[in-house]
């Protein structure tokens, strides 16, 4: 009988040179590697308002006033477009509502609703006090994001609400 003797000190090191050998080698190769882009195709904010079937009275306010080209030039502009539920609520059900009211004044509240920049929900502080933003009306805007209790907790802003379901299906 032929018994062939194993020396089983050198096995784990064997295995483990087998191992890194394996890991340098193949590690390295990334043939599938891309690189993000960033949009460019990006439509402008008064083609996405009138585009958008719960603002079409924001939309139709901002054509009567002659913003909606001012929206379509190159910005940054971040709007905060009203709903056609918050316009019902003031009285205001059709465009033709629009006639009744004086048009500098329609402008100025629209122009109210227009920022000069680019701001994002994560930029808006939560239960911020005095915290301005500059409007095409040439007045401040204050907004913060408030929240259930005195200590913080989750916002009420439905705006968040909804930024914060997508985020978490990611």
């Amino acid at each position: 009988m032929n018994y062939k003797i194993i020396d089983k000190r050198w096995y784990p090191v064997r295995q483990y040179v087998l191992f890194m050998l394996s890991f340098f080698l193949f590690s390295c190769e990334h043939p599938d590697l891309t690189v993000v882009v960033p949009n460019e195709n990006l439509r402008p904010a008064s083609d996405f308002i009138k585009n958008n079937y719960e603002m079409t009275l924001f939309s139709a306010a901002l054509e009567k006033v002659g913003l909606a080209s001012t929206l379509n030039e190159k910005g940054p502009y971040t709007v905060l477009v009203p709903t056609d539920a918050a316009f019902n609520e003031l009285g205001i059900f059709r465009p033709s509502d629009f006639d009744k009211m004086n048009l500098d004044s329609l402008k100025k509240v629209i122009q109210y609703h227009i920022l000069p920049r680019r701001m994002l929900l994560r930029d808006i502080p939560s239960n911020g006090v005095d915290v301005r933003y500059a409007t095409l009306a040439g007045s401040e805007l204050y907004a913060s994001l408030g929240s259930v209790g005195p200590n913080g907790g989750t916002p009420t802003n439905e705006l968040f609400s909804v930024e914060q379901r997508r985020l978490e299906k990611m």
